[in-house]
């Protein structure tokens, strides 16, 4: 897979509301397929995609 084949995710950023950026990511999807299919699930909203390395799954909500 070349460089240009590895699919792309992206977060738009905000500071009070305003949009100050957007921050590009290229998945790895040839060298790590779980992790770039968890992050890539995450990303769209997906949360039961995101398989924890402990086993199961994350929950559904984060508290920051």
């Amino acid at each position: 897979m070349g460089v240009k084949d590895r699919p792309q995710c992206y977060f738009d950023v905000e500071l009070n509301r305003e949009p100050v950026g957007r921050i590009v990511f290229q998945l790895f999807s040839d060298v790590c397929p779980k992790t770039s299919k968890n992050f890539l699930c995450l990303c769209t909203g997906n949360g039961r995609g995101g398989e924890s390395i402990y086993g199961g799954y994350f929950e559904g909500k984060v508290n920051i």
